[in-house]
């Protein structure tokens, strides 16, 4: 009998080969079958029990082919399928790890967006003057401003202290995220911060800073 192989088919079609048998031949047929598929390759001399046996020894044989023959595609299949899974493995291993990269890149961009956004309202608060703006964006409307305002002009020491202070308080505004630094914002803020400003120098001889303007409203520039 072939390696792991623990058992054969005894077929009831033999009970025709048993019955022309004695009890004694049939007990020794039996016992010549075991032998037999246990590798022991007996040897009968009763020919009535050789005659019996044959046709079961043939069906042995292609029983055995048989098994042999399924057992080698069950082989197959099981490493077929350890290769398959393999691959399913590797696949949900390539997949975790590419969604971790992703994961990670969703970190990095969220690192680098908050970063960059801190760094260009640094550079906004550091860099930018609302006057300038408003300099180079509205120059048809500063010089307006100008000509109806030649003598705050004319005091030169005045003036800057006016521009500066409404840089300063326009940066405040945009750190509060209150603005942004658009010349369509920055100039009615700049009117009303001015009048404000010519209003309390007349009535002190300190030129403060305006306490308040409002934004804009009530323009008189």
């Amino acid at each position: 009998m072939a390696e792991g192989k623990k058992s054969f088919v005894l077929y009831a079609d033999y009970e025709e080969n048993f019955d022309m048998l004695s009890d004694e031949q049939a007990g020794k047929l039996i016992k010549h079958l075991l032998a037999y598929v246990n590798d022991k390759d007996p040897v009968c001399e009763d020919a009535l029990i050789n005659m019996a046996a044959l046709p079961m020894v043939k069906q042995m044989k292609r029983d055995l082919t048989k098994w042999e023959s399924i057992k080698l595609k069950r082989s197959e299949a099981g490493r077929k399928g350890g290769q398959k899974r393999a691959k399913n493995s590797s696949k949900q291993a390539n997949a975790s790890f590419a969604k971790q990269i992703q994961t990670n890149q969703a970190v990095t961009d969220t690192v680098t967006v908050t970063v960059t956004d801190t760094v260009n309202v640094e550079s906004k608060l550091s860099d930018a003057r609302a006057y300038k703006i408003i300099l180079n964006e509205k120059p048809t409307e500063i010089e307006a401003f100008a000509m109806q305002n030649q003598a705050l002009l004319k005091n030169k020491i005045e003036y800057k202290k006016l521009v500066e202070s409404f840089d300063d308080k326009m940066l405040i505004e945009l750190s509060q995220n209150k603005i942004e630094f658009e010349a369509d914002q920055l100039m009615p803020r700049f009117r009303s911060y001015a009048r404000n400003w010519l209003e309390n120098n007349k009535n002190s001889n300190r030129n403060p800073e305006p306490e308040s303007y409002e934004g804009g409203k009530n323009e008189r520039f």
